[in-house]
Order: C-alpha cells, then sequence, then structure tokens
C-alpha cells in the first residue's frame, strides 16, 4: 500500500472484561485518527458496565469494576458513541487500523446487537472496511519468525516504543505504527530488504511477502487478510492439534514428562488436562475476519 501517510486512519482499541462477545462487556475504548505517524484527534470512553469485572480482566488493563461504574458512560451510551467513530472512518473512506483487531470490532458488533443497535455493519450502513490489522499483516509477510505474536512483541520487533501495553490508547497508536512501519518497508527496495533480513529463515519468501505487501491499495489489502486471517486460524489449529495429540500419545505411554514431585497418574492426568484446553481453543478459533459473529 502506497501513501499510508498521506492519508488519516482511525486507530481502534478496546480493553474488555474478557474474551467472549456472548458474555463480556467493553471497558475502555480508544479512536485515534493518525495522519502522518501524529495523532490528530483522540477519543477515549469509560464504561460502566454491568458485568462484574474479573481480577485477572483488572489485572490486564488496571479498571476495577468499582472504578468503571463511579466513573464510567452508561453502556448503552457509550457503545453508541464509539461505534459512531467506526462509523466516521468507514463513511470518510478512512481505514480502521489495529493489532488484532477483529478481537475489538466482533466486540463492539456483539455490543451493538446487544444494545438495539442492530449489526456494526448495519450502524455503519455499509461495509466495515477497509480494515488493515498489524497482527496478520505480519504473519502473512513474516511467516516464520519465531515467538508470540503479541502487540508487545511485534513493537519490538520493529523498533516501536510501547510504554503502556493493554492500555488502550497507548495499544491503538502503537497498532497503526506497526502498520505504518510494515508498509514503509513493503516500499523498501530488494537489496535494501534483503539485506535487514540478512540471516533470517527463508528471507526470499519475507522479501517477496513484503514487496507484494506494497503494490496493493486499502480495499485490495483488506480482501487479501479475509484470505490470510482464516489460513492463519487453519494453521494455528493444525499446531495446537498436534501439541494435543502429542500430549495424550505421552500420556498413553505411561512415563510422560513432567514435575517430579508429581506421581505418575497426576503426571498423566496434567498432560490430558492440557491436550484437553488445547483443543477447548481450536474450538474457539474464529476464521472470518474482520467481524465473526460470536467467538
Amino acid at each position: 500500500m502506497t501513501g499510508f501517510d498521506d492519508v488519516q486512519v482511525l486507530g481502534f482499541d478496546l480493553e474488555t472484561t474478557g474474551v467472549s462477545t456472548d458474555d463480556d462487556r467493553i471497558v475502555t475504548a480508544c479512536a485515534v485518527l493518525v495522519e502522518g505517524g501524529r495523532v490528530v484527534h483522540e477519543r477515549n470512553w469509560l464504561v460502566a458496565v454491568d458485568v462484574d469485572i474479573p481480577e485477572g480482566a483488572t489485572a490486564v488493563h488496571g479498571i476495577t469494576t468499582d472504578h468503571a461504574r463511579e466513573h464510567g458512560v452508561a453502556a448503552d451510551v457509550a457503545v453508541k458513541d464509539i461505534a459512531g467513530a467506526i462509523r466516521y472512518a468507514v463513511r470518510s473512506a478512512r481505514p480502521v487500523v489495529g493489532f488484532n483487531v477483529s478481537f475489538d470490532l466482533s466486540m463492539l458488533d456483539a455490543e451493538c446487537r446487544r444494545h438495539g443497535l442492530g449489526t456494526l455493519e448495519e450502524f455503519c450502513g455499509r461495509p466495515v472496511r477497509p480494515v488493515l490489522d498489524g497482527y496478520v499483516l505480519d504473519k502473512a509477510t513474516d511467516r516464520y519468525r519465531p515467538g508470540k505474536r503479541t502487540l508487545g512483541t511485534v513493537c519490538e520487533h520493529l523498533g516501536i516504543e510501547l510504554a503502556d501495553a493493554h492500555n488502550a490508547t497507548a495499544d491503538a497508536v502503537a497498532a497503526v505504527e506497526v502498520v505504518r512501519r510494515l508498509l514503509a518497508r513493503a516500499r523498501l527496495g530488494t537489496n535494501e530488504l534483503m539485506a535487514l533480513y540478512a540471516g533470517r529463515k527463508f528471507p526470499d519468501g519475507l522479501v517477496r511477502s513484503l514487496r507484494a505487501l506494497g503494490s496493493l491499495g486499502a480495499e485490495d489489502l483488506h480482501d487479501r487478510q479475509i484470505q490470510w486471517y482464516a489460513e492463519q486460524s487453519k494453521s494455528l489449529g493444525e499446531y495446537w492439534q498436534r501439541e494435543a495429540n502429542e500430549k495424550r500419545a505421552q500420556a498413553g505411554r505411561g512415563l510422560p514428562p513432567g514435575d517430579a514431585d508429581l506421581g505418575p497418574d497426576e503426571r498423566r492426568q496434567v498432560l490430558l488436562d492440557e491436550a484437553a484446553e488445547l483443543e477447548q481453543r481450536i474450538a474457539s478459533l474464529r476464521f472470518e475476519w474482520p467481524i465473526a459473529v460470536s467467538v
């Protein structure tokens, strides 16, 4: 994609009570208009949630139930306002940018339906596009880089400072910068990219993927990400299934590795529990992008 710095984009991020669109709620949201790497407008929301915020979620984003209810905006008002930011972006052809943003848009879609606004697409009056997802783009172009693909690790890889991870504002701004850096690399020449990725596994394929990325416009990138996301989810599910199968095989052999303080039966059960957890993750995988009806 060329000219990323010449257009305004909407960076978007949510912090929530959990990861289920059926049961969880938006706690905080941020929408930032960014142009040329500079924030030109910012909106933030704190929602007076109608469910309790679990301690685990509070540990991630720092918001307690009492704080949200005392200082937050009523959920129906906040959700309509947050969805309005997305509507503004899609109606003005500003790309919506995030990191694993399909989660955020799917959660917002569920909240819209919960509060009688219809689907997010219906509220916007048109499809939610173009969307640029740093998570999908990074995995599509740099498939064989080892390690996690969290916003923090990708920022570190690209040399982006993320001082306050899991703060919606910091995450929204960082997500835009991730996409900006990836697209900037995609505009480099082949020799520059080969030098940048010297010593990496399969550098030729990595360079080809980045160069192809730079040739696509926002609308074409949106369509490609639909395909890439489905392929990435399928690949992740296959990996988890192999891990689960291996754990069950270890348990069946009778001498599974594990904590020396546990007896054989206890270690076997630990492996079976871990295999079951992996299979639960597989069952929860989504293949639709950028909005899935149920998570």
